[in-house]
């Protein structure tokens, strides 16, 4: 079965004002909003949560792209991958940062400052297997991040392994 992206006219009715309003403001909609779509119910909550978890906030927004960058990469999904490469050299991610990403055990490299490798070194572990998460784990996480940006940076890794999941489950067209 191949689920198609809804296109805006044949959306509910609840839906069109917020292609619409997407459309203003980047003018397209994005394939992931465009799949969303077809639970209308879901879409609007959805994007609300999404735009709080990247509103400016305490922890620094490269880090949450770096999180978010290889949460996806490390679970394979070639949609937020893409998307989330694009968005991570907008907010300061170098190339070289990119490819290490990509690498097993490249977040210990040297292109990332300590407070970058704990970060992404606590998002592989929260993806790869969250009940494995140790006091002692958030206590490294102390020693760079206050609990509010240890807050954002769960937020950031859990989104990624959720729009993850929606988009490889859904098999969501990559945009072009």
């Amino acid at each position: 079965m191949k689920i198609e992206p809804l296109e805006k006219e044949h959306a509910a009715e609840a839906v069109k004002p917020i292609f619409e309003s997407m459309e203003k403001k980047t003018g397209r909609v994005l394939n992931m909003y465009k799949v969303m779509a077809h639970k209308p119910n879901v879409l609007a909550p959805f994007l609300d949560f999404y735009k709080q978890v990247w509103a400016p906030g305490a922890l620094d927004p490269k880090i949450k792209e770096l999180v978010y960058l290889r949460t996806s990469l490390m679970n394979g999904c070639t949609y937020c991958s893409r998307a989330h490469t694009a968005s991570a050299k907008r907010r300061g991610v170098t190339d070289e940062q990119v490819q290490a990403l990509k690498e097993p055990g490249g977040s210990g490299r040297d292109v990332f400052t300590e407070e970058e490798r704990a970060a992404i070194q606590y998002a592989e572990q929260l993806t790869a297997w969250p009940a494995a998460i140790q006091p002692a784990d958030l206590e490294t996480l102390g020693k760079f991040f206050n609990v509010e940006q240890i807050e954002e940076l769960v937020l950031a890794v859990a989104t990624a392994n959720l729009t993850n999941r929606f988009n490889e489950g859904m098999k969501t067209p990559v945009d072009v």
